[in-house]
């Protein structure tokens, strides 16, 4: 479950507060002279310990093994406190609440640590400082390469599923939960721009793609990292159904589980479905996490 992490790398000097825009011109500038994935996720994991003030930021991806089985391998860590024990944060525990998070519906969580973990791990986190734990879940149609462990067998490469996992001494504001979804939403752009994550683009299937299995996801809204305030205002969707099926659309689930919550019929939701596509509002995937084209259903 190691990592390596280099020591001369870091987004800025400890302590100081940096504008989120700021610290992406820092990982843009940094970019050319990387050399993989994992050290855009050290990258991240730096940022948010300065940008959050948290005392350990985690990145974690889904890595398949040769024998095709998953599992959660951690990709970078970093720590406010050099002298914290690894140990105390970075452990099967912790692996296990990763792979509960994974299961749940939400992307993002932040609880006490005494609602995740034992009462022994919770009682040695918090004589640590680590009162609460969170997770950010991000999936993406990537490839991601396997981590290198070595191991010639090692695994092969999955679609990317990355959980941001941080513990920090008290609640985060729900503006600091949005600048974790920007400045990891921006690693992930940069990472695949310079080509440490290969997209993946599907031919359209209609005839061999089910409407009701599809999974919508929201899109990110690229312009947030060309405005003066990224966090700034929310999506306008005029249309009263859509925003209602946007509203619901968390990734997990269907067009036809989608459609039973929100009261909507196919055509409906199909109407609902080709105006967010062409407001660029979601993307459509496969239940395998494989991108389908809009134009296949617009």
């Amino acid at each position: 479950m190691g990592y390596h992490k280099d020591a001369s790398f870091s987004p800025g000097p400890r302590g100081e507060s940096v504008h989120p825009l700021a610290l992406v011109a820092r990982l843009m500038q940094s970019a050319p002279d990387m050399h993989d994935a994992d050290e855009v996720f050290r990258w991240l994991s730096d940022a948010l310990v300065q940008g959050l003030n948290s005392s350990v930021v985690q990145c974690w991806t889904a890595q398949v093994q040769s024998t095709g089985r998953s599992q959660m391998a951690v990709r970078a860590v970093a720590s406010q406190k050099p002298s914290l024990p690894q140990q105390i944060y970075l452990n099967s525990q912790v692996a296990a609440v990763i792979e509960r998070f994974l299961q749940q519906p939400r992307h993002v969580v932040l609880s006490p640590v005494t609602n995740i973990f034992s009462p022994p791990h919770a009682h040695i986190l918090a004589q640590y400082g680590l009162h609460y734990w969170g997770g950010y879940l991000l999936r993406s149609g990537a490839l991601f390469p396997p981590h290198n462990t070595g191991s010639a067998a090692g695994g092969i490469a999955p679609s990317l599923t990355l959980v941001v996992s941080f513990f920090t001494p008290s609640p985060l504001s729900q503006q600091l939960l949005r600048t974790i979804h920007f400045l990891s939403g921006q690693a992930l752009r940069v990472a695949t721009s310079h080509g440490f994550l290969s997209s993946v683009i599907s031919a359209p299937r209609p005839a061999q793609l089910s409407f009701s299995d599809l999974i919508p996801h929201r899109a990110e809204n690229i312009e947030e990292a060309q405005a003066d305030n990224p966090f700034a205002g929310a999506r306008i969707i005029s249309q009263k159904k859509a925003r209602r099926l946007y509203s619901a659309v968390d990734g997990e689930k269907t067009v036809a589980e989608l459609a039973e919550l929100t009261h909507l019929e196919q055509q409906e939701m199909r109407e609902a479905l080709s105006y967010l596509l062409q407001q660029d509002q979601i993307r459509l995937h496969e239940r395998g996490g494989t991108p389908v084209e809009r134009a296949a259903f617009l």
